[in-house]
């Protein structure tokens, strides 16, 4: 009735609504046997008697290191929980027996390890027995599609720095899609509390793997602790330092010298024709003989006729020298050769008898394709602090913190390049990013088999971009009347110098963003092992949100561009209980979930004209303030979930998983503001209404152990995809008022199957995964279909559809098949021949890295009306290493590596520059000069830009525009362990 209550009276309900929420949350911590669990393992098992094979009651089961243990009950069974994830030496002892210690053993986020001992009897005390664990090759639990993947799992594989390169790996994740979902249909959490942008959905950052202990990447099947998730979620949980002794890990690399985009040097006159063509005086004096143009020299430098009379001569000379001495002063000039340099320290270990902690730092530095006055750079910060406060209770302390400068080229994917490939300065933006995140947890055991704990989280993120303002370094010759209250110049100077090949210089970019989220978390639980067959979890949730955006756009205008601004604080809220049991032929987790949104913002009244009222005089005027509104509902969902798991043996398990999986839009569809400076006519306004995004997916599959450490796993999924978003566009024709917005009105039907075939034992290691997939639906993002409604003088609305597919598509994303192979062969001390007393190749790893995959679909310019009905090249990139391991380096353990990537020069076509935007009888010059000519034919091929844009009849070699991925390169790599 409460929650009844605060959906009818609507806005005026919000604070009775945060008081429910907060009394629930309450009441879950101290009066219900339910909590999340979201980022702790649990170990369980059996200890016998070696020759009678009796159960032992009373033995001691202790984790080394910590203060986990727990001792058999009567039937000689017991159980460890709230284990954090890691690598853990676990010993059994008991009076009269001999203690066996098992090392290595792998404890895992949200899973259950087996772990049985067997004693031998002893009458005099002995040495213990210590035996090496081993990974199943099988996960008996397995209820969702899903992979773990630990540091050391990939520390031989290329290219492996955060955890945005382990979701490479998985073959249902494509181009950061996964399944077949939208972008930002993921979760992201760090040990357990979320580390996304509430903005966009995006994460807010990627941590280093040397900071990490396991990536848990889910594509089906999550439990109900995890919400704001459609497609998939990556658990990420943090190293901890360990409690008897300090570890040290240090790693350095560089890439070698040389240039990252295919095709010659940009600034190369013998391999560009129109800086050959430029290079002669008589073209500048005739014109391009082939197209009949004006002299080059009235076109380049504005001002020439007047200022010297006419004088031909002089004005040629002038207009040269700005051209070939100034605007183009880079001929010639040399890039690719800057180093790349990349180092990472990561240190942990007891810091007092009863507190640990661990911190790991990163500092990259890479050069962008193109040269810049400053490099891309990234620091990283990450760290934890583990205390037992005594009486069974521990507090965690984490954080991280990356900073990030990025050099960002306007229109990138397109001839935008015209504008910044010889002005460096003016026409760059330059991004800033800063994340902080920090965290804390708080558990107490009340029992070995009861716990509460209790998360406090908050992460910030700040972003800024704009360009450069009007340098002092500009040649005096091109400045003759400089507008400094802008980042233009007068009409002396018509805004932008452009010389006769139609590169422009001072042309600047003229949009500004400054953007800053805050998300404080709360999320209190608690769990329980009620039986030996039921571990019932669950809790509640709360995020509060603080949205603040401020950008301008397109300041160049006289009256000034759009502004884009809004400062609002959202709420949502949750509650879930799960039940995982435990029965020798069947193993369930079920879960539901439930979730409230509340916006923060009330919504317009008028739909066609939602900023119009009339002023005292009785005329009509925009004002957003004033204008009517009306309290946005509170939204919320039930989701219920189901996985169960089937061991048939040890070796094999079936598994099916159902699930109601609902997302929170992104905000900025939510609330965003964008409004006309001056006039204050709408030009894109949020929509508080929006409904969450909901995705029910089925999932089956199965395990199988083949033996000598192979594994196969197979699973066949459905997803139904509903309440998606999609652009409207309204139009008033009696007040001239257009804007856009958004509704949910699309949809995606998603079926594939995935086949992992995984060998994790000998020297010979490696992963095949397969995934065939299809996703059909009505548009790939929010803007590609857009629905246009229209009002007339009379108030009757007419909508055009006629940007919207009639049938089904292919989404633009759309890979039919996605192959990665992933191989390793490691040798033993001693391996090889031996050389002077040295075996050169022993403990040597080699691995490959390789993708085969199907190209994007796209519109083909020949049936222009089956949209996406081709579809682009097939994909290819293999990357290898070469690691040998030290163990003994002036007394320390070192590793030197050696990387190639893009080993065989595969080149891969920029699908956004290359192929059609999916929108009916849409048609590109680009497009179709690629179907139907060589991509280097001198005079039709897309290789050269006048025949997709001709302001010449001689081209620009545009490869690094073409190919989206870099040439082969090589990194060398060196570590320390202590």
């Amino acid at each position: 009735r409460l929650f009844s209550r605060c959906f009818r009276t609507g806005r005026s309900g919000y604070s009775l609504l945060i008081l429910s929420a907060f009394s629930i949350l309450l009441a879950s911590v101290f009066c219900t046997n339910l909590a999340p669990a979201q980022s702790v393992g649990k170990i369980s098992g059996t200890v016998k008697d070696a020759d009678s094979h009796e159960p032992l009651i009373g033995c001691n089961i202790t984790i080394q290191g910590t203060n986990l243990g727990a001792a058999t009950d009567l039937e000689g069974s017991y159980f460890i929980l709230n284990v954090p994830p890691g690598k853990y030496d676990v010993q059994a002892s008991m009076v009269g027996y001999q203690k066996v210690l098992q090392e290595g053993v792998i404890i895992n986020a949200n899973r259950t390890t087996p772990l049985d001992f067997t004693l031998t009897s002893s009458a005099v005390t002995q040495k213990e027995v210590v035996i090496e664990a081993t990974r199943p090759d099988v996960e008996l639990e397995k209820t969702s599609t899903s992979a773990v993947v630990r540091f050391e799992d990939v520390q031989t594989v290329a290219g492996m720095r955060d955890v945005g390169d382990i979701l490479t790996l998985a073959a249902d994740v494509t181009d950061g899609h996964f399944r077949g979902g939208r972008t930002g249909e993921e979760y992201y959490t760090l040990q357990g509390m979320g580390i996304v942008n509430p903005l966009d959905n995006s994460t807010a950052f990627l941590p280093i793997m040397s900071a990490v202990e396991e990536v848990e990447v889910i594509t089906s099947g999550f439990g109900a602790q995890y919400g704001n998730a459609q497609s998939g979620v990556v658990n990420i949980s943090m190293k901890e330092g360990r409690s008897d002794r300090w570890t040290t890990r240090a790693e350095v690399r560089t890439r070698a010298p040389g240039r990252k985009h295919f095709g010659p040097s940009v600034y190369d006159p013998s391999a560009n024709p129109y800086l050959t063509a430029l290079l002669d005086q008589s073209v500048w004096l005739r014109g391009d003989p082939n197209t009949g143009n004006t002299p080059y020299y009235q076109s380049m430098g504005s001002g020439l006729n007047s200022r010297y009379a006419g004088d031909t001569a002089v004005q040629l000379q002038v207009a040269r020298t700005l051209w070939g001495m100034q605007a183009r002063r880079d001929m010639n000039k040399t890039y690719g050769n800057d180093i790349d340099y990349d180092g990472e320290l990561a240190t942990g270990g007891p810091i007092a008898d009863n507190m640990r902690m661990f911190v790991a730092l990163q500092s990259n530095t890479q050069w962008p394709v193109f040269p810049t006055e400053e490099p891309d750079f990234q620091r990283q910060v990450m760290g934890n602090i583990a205390a037992d406060l005594g009486n069974k209770a521990t507090l965690h302390l984490s954080g991280g913190y990356s900073l990030q400068n990025t050099n960002v080229f306007p229109s990138s994917n397109g001839t935008g390049y015209l504008t910044w490939l010889w002005d460096r300065i003016l026409s760059i933006d330059y991004q800033k990013t800063t994340n902080l995140q920090l965290g804390a947890r708080f558990t107490h055991t009340l029992s070995p088999s009861t716990y509460y704990e209790v998360k406090v989280n908050s992460l910030w993120t700040k972003l800024t971009e704009g360009s450069t303002p009007s340098p002092s370094s500009v040649p005096d010759s091109l400045i003759v009347n400089p507008q400094h209250s802008q980042v233009d110049w007068d009409k002396i100077i018509p805004q932008v110098i452009t010389g006769p090949d139609g590169f422009s210089y001072l042309k600047g970019d003229d949009e500004f963003k400054d953007q800053l989220t805050r998300t404080v978390s709360l999320d209190a639980a608690l769990t329980s092992q009620v039986t030996k067959s039921h571990l019932l979890n669950g809790g509640a949730q709360a995020n509060l949100y603080h949205i603040d955006v401020s950008n301008s756009l397109n300041t160049r205008r006289g009256a000034g561009g759009p502004v884009e601004s809004y400062n609002i604080n959202p709420f949502e809220a949750a509650m879930y209980a799960q039940d995982k049991m435990e029965f020798e032929g069947l193993i369930a987790n079920v879960g539901l979930r439930w979730d409230l949104w509340y916006a923060g913002r009330d919504y317009y009244d008028n739909l066609f004209s939602p900023f119009l009222i009339t002023d005292s005089a009785g005329n009509p005027i925009n004002n957003p303030t004033l204008a009517p509104q009306s309290s946005t509902p509170i939204l919320a969902r039930l989701q219920p979930r189901a996985g169960v798991s089937f061991p048939v043996s040890l070796k094999t398990v079936f598994h099916l998983n159902y699930g109601t999986f609902m997302q929170r839009p992104s905000f900025q569809y939510v609330i965003s503001s964008r409004v006309q400076q001056g006039s204050l006519t709408p030009i894109q306004i949020g929509n508080p209404r929006l409904m969450p995004e909901n995705t029910n997916s089925y999932d089956v599959g199965v395990t199988q152990g083949l033996g000598e450490g192979f594994t196969l796993d197979v699973s066949g999924y459905y997803k139904d995809v509903k309440n998606l978003i999609d652009q409207a566009t309204f139009t008033s024709i009696k007040t001239g008022a257009t804007y856009t917005t958004w509704f949910n009105r699309d949809y995606a039907d998603i079926r594939g199957f995935r086949l992992a075939l995984t060998k994790r034992r000998g020297a010979f290691t490696g992963s095949i995964n397969y995934q065939f997939g299809v996703a059909t639906g009505k548009s790939a993002t929010t803007s590609y279909a857009p629905v246009a409604f229209t009002q007339d003088t009379s108030g009757g609305i007419s909508t055009s559809t006629t940007k919207i597919p009639v049938r089904d598509i292919l989404l633009d994303f759309d890979r039919t098949h996605n192959l990665i192979i992933n191989l390793a062969y490691e040798t033993t001390p001693g391996w090889g021949p031996q050389v002077f007393g040295f075996f050169p190749l022993e403990n040597t790893v080699l691995s490959s890295y390789s993708f085969l995959r199907s190209g994007r679909p796209y519109t083909s310019p020949a049936n222009p009306t089956v949209i996406n009905g081709s579809r682009a090249p097939g994909e290819y990139n293999t990357n290898i290493r070469l690691t040998r391991r030290i163990p003994n380096f002036f007394g320390v353990a070192a590793t030197l590596y050696f990387e190639v990537f893009n080993l065989f020069d595969n080149k891969i076509l920029n699908y956004d520059y290359v192929f059609a935007t999916p929108t009916a009888n849409t048609t590109s010059n680009i497009t179709n000069n690629y179907e139907r000519y060589a991509i280097d034919n001198p005079r039709t091929g897309i290789l050269y830009w006048p025949d997709t844009s001709p302001p010449l009849s001689w081209g620009v070699d545009q490869s690094f525009l073409i190919y989206d991925n870099a040439p082969r390169s090589f990194n060398l790599g060196f570590v320390i362990e202590l």
